[in-house]
């Protein structure tokens, strides 16, 4: 897995992070709304354990994938305009 952030202070706030699964189907991304340390340590954990890794998106529902599968973890490109 790759992550990518942009100093403390980003790592503390709650934002819309891209998480980038590679299945047998295909590549996938999902927008994952959250805490970028908390849902690292979230992945971690879910791949000690043997769990999935749940997570919650920017409209509030909840999804789950094999943790095994996740690339990518990072910020989401803000627009600038």
């Amino acid at each position: 897995m790759v992550s990518s952030y942009k100093g403390t202070e980003n790592n503390e706030q709650e934002q819309e992070m891209i998480l980038i699964t590679h299945t047998q189907a295909g590549k996938f991304e999902h927008i994952v709304y959250g805490v970028f340390r908390e849902e690292c340590s979230a992945i971690d954990s879910a791949k000690r354990n043997g769990t999935l890794y749940r997570f919650q998106n920017s409209d509030g529902e909840w999804s789950a994938v094999d943790p095994n599968l996740i690339h990518f973890i990072g910020e989401a490109k803000q627009d600038e305009n």
